[in-house]
């Protein structure tokens, strides 16, 4: 049986799961805000459910009227673009540059007079040119779910926009299992429905045994993704507030996050032989959850149970009504590998797989 390296993996502990279950008598909500306010100092910070919530939450406070378009990478997650649907609104579908971010140029090209809103997406953990894009002059939406501490002119990601939310899944850098992070410059006006989450607590339990380096190998490296993949696409916006039980987990991976090992600039200089879909210079500070490069990722399935990125919009066919050409995000995504930086694999000889 070949041994691989977990997809996911997070510093879950038996602290977690008593904190978590103490969370069901005890509301974790104003220390976990208060730990958030670091990051966004100048912001209102909301708990949701999901990211979903938070962004059904922000599109709702716009007061938009029906049709009006929101802009979005081309290689956003399909969760977004069913909210903005959900709503009533329509994507507007917008190429990359190549660090994998919305292409400003092309928001400037394609957006109308019916575009009222942009959502960014810091990408892998990559950090898309924000003054370039606030220069369209739309409401701007920062989709912060894949980093937490990038930072673009020495402030983190989140901080430059009129909205920003993340996510914490398992698949994102601080995981509660369930729930999100809404921040807006704005109050607010919202009706969440309350939410202890005794299902949370179980699904941290399940999670940590299935994740076991040997169960893992084992058993669940067959069927993770699958499962992944059919609640990703099970889309649903109940409207509830993040779970007590989530709270209490969110509080303690906050803390233990700060003090958790950086293995992306270790990777970062093992791998200078690959192209790295980045860019780090003044203004930009990429923090990864996965390192993006060009990769021949099939070699490398007997190491590393690889993550997949999302499949690019314009490949969907249920979208097509709303795709124009991207032809930047075509190029990138025929060759694009992402590799995880929760743990140290530096050591392996990456030369062997470039193409």
């Amino acid at each position: 049986m070949p041994i691989v390296i977990q997809k996911y993996k997070h510093p879950y502990s038996f602290d977690d799961i008593f904190i978590s279950f103490h969370g069901i008598f005890y509301d974790y909500s104003s220390k976990l805000i208060k730990k958030i306010k670091e990051y966004y100092p100048e912001h209102n910070v909301y708990l949701t459910n999901k990211g979903r919530e938070s962004l059904n939450l922000i599109l709702k406070n716009l007061n938009l009227n029906e049709g009006d378009e929101v802009a979005i990478p081309c290689n956003v997650c399909e969760v977004v673009v069913e909210t903005i649907l959900h709503n009533r609104l329509k994507p507007l579908i917008i190429d990359i540059t190549n660090n994998l971010t919305l292409d400003p140029k092309d928001l400037m090209k394609k957006k109308t007079d019916k575009t009222r809103a942009v959502i960014v997406v810091h990408q892998f953990g990559n950090v898309a040119d924000l003054d370039e894009i606030k220069k369209s002059k739309l409401i701007t939406i920062e989709d912060c779910a894949q980093t937490i501490n990038a930072k673009y002119k020495d402030k983190l990601v989140g901080n430059y926009s009129d909205y920003a939310f993340n996510s914490l899944d398992i698949t994102k850098p601080i995981s509660a299992i369930s729930g999100s992070i809404l921040i807006s410059k704005k109050p607010i006006h919202y009706n969440l429905k309350k939410n202890v989450g005794l299902n949370n607590l179980v699904e941290l339990i399940l999670f940590m045994v299935l994740n076991n380096k040997l169960i893992y190998n084992l058993i669940t490296k067959k069927f993770i993704t699958n499962l992944k993949q059919k609640q990703t696409l099970k889309f649903k916006i109940k409207n509830k507030a993040m779970s007590k039980i989530s709270i209490a987990l969110a509080y303690s991976q906050y803390k233990k996050y700060e003090k958790k090992e950086d293995y992306s600039s270790k990777l970062l200089n093992s791998i200078r032989g690959l192209m790295v879909y980045s860019e780090n210079n003044n203004h930009k500070k990429p923090s990864y959850t996965f390192i993006p490069v060009k990769l021949n990722g099939s070699k490398l399935s007997g190491k590393i149970d690889l993550p997949q990125p999302s499949c690019p919009l314009i490949y969907i066919e249920k979208y097509k009504n709303y795709i124009s050409p991207c032809p930047n995000t075509e190029n990138l995504y025929k060759e694009l590998t992402l590799i995880p930086t929760h743990t140290n694999i530096s050591n392996i000889k990456w030369e062997k797989y470039i193409i």
